[in-house]
């Protein structure tokens, strides 16, 4: 990630998640990659559904995968895996071992039976349980979280998942492990009834719907709360509380189990109130599931530390001062969040924060705004800050459809499979209009999918335009097309949005969009040969304008044409940009390393070039000329710059102003000609080079 942008780091979570491929593999247990195509694949795999884009595959007894555990006395983990499906849908169980430094604990139980549905294509979302012929699998991961069995586990300890001959299953696809040392269990606040007192029972078994709503209706009456224990109640049927809050002893203790027959109805609906630290598991094979927790109005509603799994919209706010707050979803069927008005009702000053989604069926988190029904509003103070959202198999991480006073910020945003990783637009002909809106200081990665290719995608309608302030987001490693802006936007873009490497394009105004764009002060980095940074495909109706757009290129990542010296290579520094830099290993004045910076374009441009310094620098001098004659075109760009420093220092260095007479590949050519007294060596370390329009 790169060290100078802005972009958000997302949700505070108790929990520490280790991608299953970066730990150390054995017994010839291999990691896979999602390898990026244009145009992208038209069926889903693991890889890309997949957080990071990548899994480790355990396919025969006596592989495993191990970590380092960077949690102090960890006494709980949640996996991300992938087992195969049966021969004619339904899932299969088996197991897989755990060990802690070497010594096994216990067989963990995987189940895919909430896992592999089918589809013609990737644009289907199909919803099949069943394989059949011209059907694509996809939804491939689910999640399993349990304790574990005997001491906690240091920090610093080994955690490993091994195929050893009991565990059954074919393959085993590890995609990521949430290390955690949960609290103890809640006690039973005072002024509260407790649902075992109307009949419920724990077990996972007994019905306890009945019990459950009589409780809710006896604290509603006395204007008490109510209270969940440990223990899984099941639950058949909805049920609902209006100004209650039902409480549990902690996500990791308290659930409630929802088991409706065939189409059946088991959402829990809120009106006001709060419902709070517990978790909610369904049965459901497909996205004929109901809502996790549905409030379609009411005001001051709080649901917090609510872990949900496998439900269809996890959880559903309208009204006006509700919050969602610090709750955990994965595999829902639908939506994570969705903050809507309701039907022919009001969304306002609704928030939702510090919440983790993980391979949501529909947008992770969702802002919408619906006029479809006689008495709607628009929506207005919506407030979306601090989540992290990873790996929604359907739709986008986050989306703003139509609302006023919009804020997207602090949001961590990675991996999305079909659609976007953030739009900021409006919800079809049945929307509102996007009236203001600001997203900043979030981070994008990986995204832009098989049916939409953008990051971040911007636009309205005719008749519902949007208007959008963007501003200090980090847009990373988006495999085709980083921004998107499409009809009737009136745009903001800029200061310190950062695009750093895309497959195409940086940002690209659609062909036949209307509307107004200024663009200022916005970074493009590792811009490659054949890549485009900026393009506006609609000249005459959108009118763009663009203010000291800089472009960056990653030393790393740039073509070396020639050298002199030794060697040169990369290091790997977490204080350099992107992590990473080009050494140039000289010994002597004279040395050189060259870069090539692609279709540079005629203009003038401030030239800043970032470097590591230490006490084995030299002194270099850089000349800039065209790749095809460098040496009847060089000029040198600055003085020369001393690199020497007693002790580590990063520094970025103002070269000056360089203006290239024609548009082509440029050579950048750092010599050395001499060293600092107090210098050791001859040595340079390039981080990145930074060329800013004037």
């Amino acid at each position: 990630m790169s060290v100078w942008a802005q972009g958000g780091s997302g949700a505070n979570t108790p929990f520490t998640t280790i991608e299953a491929e970066s730990g150390a593999l054995a017994g010839g247990a291999t990691a896979v990659s999602l390898t990026v195509t244009n145009p992208p694949p038209n069926v889903s795999s693991p890889a890309m559904e997949a957080s990071g884009r990548a899994y480790v595959q355990l396919t025969a007894t006596g592989q495993s995968v191990s970590w380092t555990n960077p949690v102090a006395n960890a006494t709980a983990l949640n996996v991300r895996f992938c087992i195969p499906d049966g021969a004619a849908g339904g899932g299969t169980t088996a197991t897989l071992d755990l060990y802690i430094n070497g010594v096994f604990r216990q067989a963990v139980t995987m189940s895919s039976a909430q896992a592999w549905v089918y589809e013609s294509n990737i644009a289907a979302n199909g919803m099949s349980n069943t394989p059949g012929t011209g059907l694509y699998p996809h939804v491939f991961f689910d999640e399993t979280h349990f304790f574990i069995t005997g001491a906690p586990v240091a920090s610093g300890s080994t955690i490993m998942l091994k195929r050893d001959a009991a565990n059954t299953a074919s393959f085993y696809y590890i995609d990521c492990v949430d290390v955690e040392a949960p609290p103890a269990p809640l006690a039973q606040p005072a002024n509260s009834l407790s649902i075992t007192s109307y009949g419920a029972v724990g077990d996972g078994v007994t019905d306890c719907t009945t019990a459950i709503k009589n409780c809710i209706s006896a604290a509603q009456t006395a204007g008490k709360s109510v209270w969940i224990p440990s223990g899984t109640f099941v639950i058949t049927a909805p049920i609902s509380e209006s100004g209650v809050t039902i409480a549990g002893a902690g996500m990791w203790y308290s659930e409630i189990n929802k088991q409706p027959g065939s189409g059946g109805s088991d959402k829990i609906s809120v009106w006001g109130g709060g419902i709070q630290d517990l978790f909610i598991d369904t049965n459901a094979t497909t996205r004929s599931a109901d809502y996790g927790i549905i409030a379609s109005g009411g005001t001051g509603l709080l649901v917090q530390r609510v872990w949900l799994q496998h439900t269809g919209a996890a959880i559903w706010v309208a009204g006006t001062n509700g919050t969602v707050r610090d709750c955990r979803i994965a595999n829902s069927w639908a939506d994570g969040i969705n903050l809507n008005n309701g039907n022919a009702s009001v969304g306002n000053n609704l928030t939702a924060t510090n919440n983790f989604v993980r391979g949501s069926g529909d947008d992770c988190i969702a802002i919408f705004s619906n006029n479809k029904y006689a008495g709607s509003t628009n929506m207005d103070q919506i407030s979306v800050t601090n989540n992290t959202v990873v790996a929604p198999w359907w739709a986008d991480g986050i989306r703003i459809a139509g609302g006023q006073d919009i804020t997207v910020a602090n949001n961590y945003i990675a991996d999305s499979v079909t659609n976007r990783g953030l739009i900021v637009g409006i919800y079809g002909a049945d929307g509102f209009p996007l009236v203001s809106s600001t997203v900043n200081n979030n981070t994008i990665v990986r995204c832009g999918g098989s049916a939409y290719l953008y990051a971040l995608a911007i636009g309205g309608t005719s008749t519902q335009p949007v208007a959008a302030n963007v501003h200090d987001n980090l847009i990373l490693d988006s495999p085709y097309e980083a921004v998107h802006v499409g009809n009737e936007t009136t745009l903001t873009f800029g200061p310190n949005n950062v695009i750093d490497t895309v497959g195409i394009t940086g940002i690209e105004i659609s062909s036949g969009s209307n509307g107004t764009g200024s663009f200022t002060s916005n970074i493009f980095d590792n811009i490659q040969s054949g890549q485009t940074a900026f393009i506006n495909n609609a000249p005459t109706t959108f009118t763009a304008t663009q203010q000291a757009e800089a472009l960056q290129f990653e030393a790393e990542s740039m073509t070396i044409p020639n050298y002199s010296g030794p060697d040169y290579r990369l290091l790997t520094d977490p204080l350099l940009n992107d992590g990473q830099g080009a050494i140039l290993d000289s010994t002597a004045v004279g040395n050189y390393l060259t870069f090539l910076a692609p279709n540079i374009a005629a203009g003038t441009y401030d030239v800043k070039v970032r470097v590591k310094r230490i006490n084995t620098r030299g002194i270099w001098q850089l000349a800039v000329g065209t790749a095809a004659n460098f040496s009847g075109t060089k000029n040198n760009v600055g003085s020369p710059v001393d690199d020497y420093s007693a002790g580590q220092q990063f520094t970025t260095i103002d070269l000056g102003t360089w203006t290239p007479g024609t548009t082509s590949d440029k050579w950048f050519r750092f010599t050395i000609t001499g060293k600092n007294a107090s210098s050791t060596g001859y040595t340079e370390c390039f981080d990145y080079i930074r060329l800013t329009p004037q």
